[in-house]
């Protein structure tokens, strides 16, 4: 009846129902029984009685407390024996006086083993004494530490141990609650060396991380973002103001407005910007961040990173730059192309023209009152087609296809050389200044064609300063960069203190009949031919010019291994004699064809003439006559002139050839030229320099063949 109530109910009842029976008893006992035998008799009973009641109470509640002792301990045996980690309970020695079945799976002894052993005894030998000192330093507010332990078999793993004193059945012992962490310190070395990894990525590409608590105006930065900023590291950077003050003054502007839509408008803070370092540097930096926010959607902070883009915003430029001198380049090769057509074309017009005049001269009597004004206008004719002849020779070298000499020359000396020249071209109100290197590094080149580059820029800068003013021509050595190699250059620069260019000028300075002068005042061929020059001769040019303050044209060739030639060689003068050799002449343009024809017959040559190339080798092949020299176009449809040789020498081994052209392209190099392989006669050309050739190679070919035998 009494199994809900607690002993200290049970008794406090049973000390008020005692106290009152007691007192009542007596009272009760006496009214009963008036005699003493009958009263004896029944104190007796009441003491019997209180004394079972008394009985049956204590037996009670020891048997409480004995079930709830019972129920306590299956519970501890329950929740100490089924625990996932290993426990187990130590006495104040160290002993093991109980232990878990986790405990005996994990370290792989048997129950017995166990509770012989003392608990240091798990931990490694030598954190065995630490084991101890951890052990007697626990107290009921418990502790934790960690240790290595080893199972039976001898492996070692990570432990945390959490202890705590306890009394059991009266003794004062340890509870130790050990829990094995190897796969938390697996991932905890990971989330290091994921640290490590991404702060060495961070480094090596140069990025850093930023972190800005928009509440408390607190700015963190690592490491990389002090290197970007060139700040040393440690300095304070604690707000955003002080981030402000990095940044050029004119960015700062669009880094506000960056920000703030950033945190009012949910947009990704990312901003291309320029940053002044402390020692006055500027640089380019890409940031990039977005907001943190509360439930709300308020922004808390902002998360970001910044990159160091300096070497990248060059490089664009460099390629914006590059692009834009090969857009020049191509259309400055489309031109060229053209212009070398028109002047191909134009030469031989001019070649029918001038062999013409010379051939209508021959056969005008002396100059006669009748004959004087055929005469003059003959040399007008001819005067026109030298000057007709002067442009198409400034078109060729503007489009590169104008076959030049080369030699090794000093751009000091052939400065020098022109003194004079400069001296009559140059008026008085402009002084000339020459800063020319007297050592200077050869160039391979035509000396002839630098004198005209020379005489060009200087003619250039004479008309930018019409009211007078100061041209320098200096020359020097430089070394310069190309595709990672430094190659040595030698440098020619003009420089004028005239009016200047603008940037649209100076893009189209070098187009061909592009010209900044009234109508009739200039052909626009000047500074385009010294563009054709110096690109033929392997070299480039550059403008520095700015409108009020002047120009400057500095030009770069390579150097040559040689050194410069200590004379100009001396072209041999070879008269226009005739003979009676046989010719076999190709030419495809009937004008000339026919001139060719009648002047090489006039001089008492036999010739034999080809419309095509095809023809031409079918002659060679069938012909039982000896021919002596081909006489060839360079630029012919079907086959060109150096195909048109090959082919007929497979007929005739030892026939030599003559090539004319207006313009030879790549078909007859630049190098061959140079070194006399083969023979080429410019168009448009007189009938006593046609013949001077045709003598020339005929002579040389009978000396050769003499030797020979």
């Amino acid at each position: 009846m009494f199994t809900r109530w607690s002993p200290l109910r049970v008794t406090l009842v049973y000390a008020a129902f005692g106290t009152a029976w007691i007192l009542a008893s007596d009272t009760v006992s006496s009214w009963l029984f008036p005699s003493l035998e009958t009263l004896a008799i029944a104190q007796t009973a009441k003491g019997l009685l209180f004394i079972g009641v008394t009985a049956t109470l204590v037996y009670w509640m020891v048997d409480r407390t004995a079930q709830d002792l019972r129920r306590n301990e299956a519970r501890y045996s329950e929740l100490f024996g089924d625990h996932p980690d290993p426990m187990f309970v130590v006495g104040r020695d160290g002993s093991i006086l109980e232990v878990n079945r986790a405990a005996i799976e994990q370290y792989g002894y048997t129950r017995s083993e166990l509770l012989a052993m003392k608990s240091p005894e798990l931990a490694l030998t030598a954190l065995r004494e630490q084991a101890a000192n951890n052990l007697q330093r626990t107290s009921d507010a418990g502790a934790q530490f960690e240790s290595r332990h080893q199972k039976k078999d001898g492996g070692e793993f990570p432990v945390e141990i959490n202890a705590r004193s306890i009394r059991l059945r009266g003794s004062l012992c340890t509870l130790l609650s050990v829990r094995d962490v190897t796969e938390r310190h697996k991932a905890e070395e990971h989330v290091r060396l994921s640290e490590a990894r991404y702060a060495l990525a961070q480094r090596i590409a140069g990025v850093g991380t930023w972190e800005w608590d928009v509440a408390t105006d607190r700015v963190l930065w690592t490491d990389e973002v002090y290197d970007i900023y060139g700040v040393p590291k440690g300095t304070p950077m604690a707000s955003a103001s002080d981030v402000e003050g990095r940044i050029h003054p004119e960015d700062v502007p669009r880094w506000h407005e960056s920000l703030r839509a950033c945190l009012e408008d949910g947009v990704e803070h990312n901003l291309e910007m320029r940053i002044v370092r402390p020692d006055g540097t500027v640089r380019w930096v890409t940031t990039l961040g977005d907001a943190q926010r509360d439930a709300s959607g308020k922004a808390l902070r902002v998360l970001g990173v910044v990159m160091d883009v300096t070497d990248r915003k060059q490089a664009e430029k460099e390629r914006v730059k590059l692009e834009a001198q090969l857009r020049h380049a191509q259309k400055m090769e489309a031109v060229g192309r053209l212009a070398g057509g028109v002047a191909h074309d134009f030469n031989n017009i001019l070649t029918a023209i001038l062999g013409h005049i010379e051939l209508s001269r021959a056969s005008v009597p002396e100059r006669t009152p009748a004959t004087g004004p055929l005469i003059d206008a003959m040399g007008q004719i001819e005067l026109s087609a030298e000057r007709a002849a002067a442009l198409t020779r400034q078109l060729l070298a503007f489009s590169r296809r104008q076959v030049a000499r080369p030699r090794s020359i000093s751009l000091s000396k052939v400065v020098t050389d022109l003194d004079k020249m400069l001296g009559r071209l140059i008026p008085a109100t402009i002084s000339l200044e020459t800063d020319l290197e007297p050592k200077l590094q050869p160039v391979w080149a035509d000396a002839g064609q630098f004198e005209q580059v020379i005489v060009n820029l200087v003619v250039n800068a004479v008309d930018a300063m019409p009211g007078g003013g100061r041209l320098t021509i200096r020359t020097g050595d430089v070394d310069i960069e190309e595709h990672g190699v430094i190659v040595p250059h030698v440098l020619l620069a003009v420089t004028d203190t005239g009016c200047g260019m603008d940037a649209e000028t100076q893009e189209r300075v070098f187009e061909p009949f592009f010209t900044t002068k009234p109508m009739h005042e200039g052909t626009g061929l000047g500074l385009s031919t010294v563009y054709g020059i110096v690109n033929q001769a392997g070299g480039r040019i550059e403008i520095d010019s700015e409108i009020g303050r002047g120009t400057t044209f500095r030009v770069y060739v390579p150097t040559a291994a040689e050194s410069p030639d200590a004379a100009e060689d001396a072209d041999a003068s070879v008269p226009a004699a005739g003979g009676d050799e046989t010719l076999l002449l190709c030419e495809d343009d009937a004008v000339v064809r026919d001139l060719l024809a009648r002047s090489l017959r006039s001089a008492g040559y036999t010739v034999l003439v080809a419309e095509h190339p095809t023809t031409a080798v079918a002659i060679a092949q069938e012909s039982r006559r000896r021919i002596d020299l081909l006489i060839t176009d360079v630029i012919m449809p079907e086959m060109n002139g150096r195909d048109l040789a090959l082919a007929v020498k497979a007929h005739r081994p030892d026939l030599p050839a003559l090539f004319i052209s207006g313009y030879p392209e790549t078909v007859i190099g630049h190098a061959e030229v140079r070194d006399s392989a083969v023979e080429l006669l410019h168009k448009p050309f007189t009938q006593a320099e046609l013949l001077a050739h045709v003598r020339h190679i005929l002579d040389s070919s009978r000396r050769e063949a003499h030797l020979r035998s």
